[in-house]
Parts: C-alpha cells; structure tokens; sequence
C-alpha cells in the first residue's frame, strides 16, 4: 500500500502557555474528558471534549532537591478529578480539584539499583486485562545529560494488601508508549534504537522474547534520530506513532510492520503523542517545545502546544469515541 501523506489536517486544540514537553494525552470516554502532561514542569491537565472545565495540577516536589516530573497519567473510575501518575520517584496520586497528591509506591522497591536522583518517569499504562496492573517506564531525568542504559520498564500491581513493584525489563534508554493487543502481544517502544518492539504477553522474560516489529529509521532515513514516541492501537489494525523531530504522526499496519499513512502537524517538529480523540476520525497530539529547560509557549509559537488532527482515509466511520485511552484504574 502507498504511503498516504496528509499535510492540511490539523488544527490547534489547547495552547497552555509556557507549555515545555506537553505529553501523555489521552481520551476518557467514561468522563468525557482529555487529559495530557507536562512532564518537565511536572503539570498535569484537563479538560471537557468542548475544552470546558479545565483543571491544571502542577506537582511540587515534598522533600529533596529534585523537583518533580510527571511521566504518564491515568483517570480513576469513579473521580474524572482523581487520577495515578507517574512521579519522578515512582508511582503516584493525584486530585486535580483540590491539587493534593501522594506517592502510592516508590521505583526503588523494584530491586532496581540505581542513584534515584538521576531518574524519572516516562511513558506508561494500565493493563486493559487487568487495571490493577501499571506499567511504567524509567529514564534518566534531565539534568543527568544523555540518557543512558539505567532505563528500564517496571510493573506495579495494585492489591488489597499493598502495591508491589517489579522490573520487567531492564537496560533501555528511554522506555516508551506501552500498548496491548488483547491478551496476546505487547508493544514497547524503543525510542533511541528506532523501533517498537514486539513481546507475548504471557511473557516472564520480556528483553529476551523481544522481536523489532516496526523499525522507525528504514521509513525516516532522511531524519537523524527519528525517535518513535508516544503511540496507540487502532482497532488492533494499525500502529499510530508520534515520530519526534520530523513533524509526523504515522500509521504502520500491524500486519505487516509497513508504513501506510503520515500526518503532518506544519513546521511543530518535536511531536511526542498521540491518541484517538473523542470523535474516531481525529487524534489529539502533543508536542514539546524547543528549549524544554529554558522556554515554552507563547501566543505566537505553538510548539508545545496540544493539536487535533483529522485522520483522512484512515477511518471511514465517523462517531462519538466510546473507548477510554488508558483503562481507568
């Protein structure tokens, strides 16, 4: 099938001013509400499908010298303001009314041996075969400079008794987007190798039963790092990756890892998620700005902003979305 590329599609849907690395969005059919991160300034927004309502939550640091990030987000069930996140030190919750927060579990019950100063959240998610179980991934924080091997995906699982934590994979630089098909594949994106890998699901070894499925660099070879960053599963069909640096969102066909279709979001090159919107034809995406540690967003310059992007030829049946991004917790 011939790439389709789509260049006049998209439109800007939020524009919080100062956004740095605007992140992690997603779509709650159950509250009918957007939810989205900035994971340098540690906020954590939302807002109603017709942008009323909107709540931000910045999460300040409580003890160190550190300051916070955020690294995902997921709604609960019963409270559209009460959400689990992915704080620098591992596993958090929130309440966007009233901005109170706490850690639930630390990364360092992992087994993990690592300086935790130098590390942070990154991309994760719920299991939709089990929300009691929260994956998340790990990198270095960005004052450390490169990111190195310390990266890793750990597994926390919610029970009665306590919250326990485990490392399922380890010696990744930046442990992306997290996606299920069913309960028989897993896809971890594997940002500065340019690739998603493919993992069983009943896997007890994730590294070693990883195979490359999508590889990111054959179809951007003229981008030096196009990095694949946050991402999602349409209808089990079809792979929706941002690809930062390079302005794209693009579709690979599961079936048989190619590309097929690319978005273009116009001159905004850090594009770093994406997910289904609240209508099935659009997606809601993400971008981050070009000096994250030093400037975001103005009136004038969107980068960092949040965009909605129609999905042209994609998806023919157009209708109100009635699946949650993450499965609520």
């Amino acid at each position: 099938m011939p790439v389709q590329t789509i260049t006049e599609k998209s439109s800007l849907f939020k524009n919080v001013l100062d956004s740095r690395l605007s992140e992690g969005c997603l779509y709650s059919a159950t509250h009918q509400k957007y939810y989205w991160i900035d994971v340098f300034k540690a906020t954590i927004f939302s807002c109603g499908k017709d942008k009323s309502d909107f709540k931000e939550c910045q999460i300040i640091k409580k003890e160190g010298s550190f300051p916070e990030r955020v690294g995902f987000v997921v709604p609960s069930k019963g409270d559209a303001d009460v959400v689990y996140f992915g704080a620098k030190y591992g596993l958090a919750k929130a309440n966007l009314k009233t901005g109170s927060w706490e850690y639930l579990a630390l990364y360092s019950t992992s087994g993990l041996d690592r300086d935790w100063d130098r590390m942070r959240s990154n991309d994760g998610n719920t299991d939709p075969n089990d929300s009691s179980i929260i994956y998340a991934g790990i990198m270095n924080d960005f004052h450390v400079g490169d990111c190195t091997l310390e990266g890793a995906v750990v597994k926390f699982v919610i029970k009665d008794s306590g919250i326990s934590c485990e490392c399922v994979y380890d010696g990744i630089r930046i442990p992306n987007s997290i996606n299920f098909v069913g309960n028989e594949k897993i896809y971890l994106t594997d940002s500065l190798n340019f690739q998603i890998l493919e993992i069983p699901y009943e896997s007890k070894d994730w590294k070693n039963d990883a195979i490359k499925a999508i590889d990111i660099k054959k179809y951007n070879e003229e981008f030096d790092s196009p990095e694949p960053d946050g991402s999602f599963i349409l209808g089990n069909k079809y792979f929706v990756t941002a690809v930062w640096s390079t302005c794209k969102v693009q579709v690979y066909e599961l079936e048989t890892y190619s590309l097929v279709y690319e978005y273009i979001v116009p001159d905004i090159d850090r594009i770093s998620c994406c997910a289904l919107a609240a209508e099935t034809n659009k997606i809601i995406v993400t971008t981050a700005s070009q000096t994250v540690d030093e400037a975001g967003t103005t009136e004038e310059s969107l980068h960092g902003a949040v965009f909605l992007i129609e999905m042209d030829q994609l998806v023919s049946d157009v209708s109100p979305n009635s699946k949650d991004g993450k499965t609520h917790i």
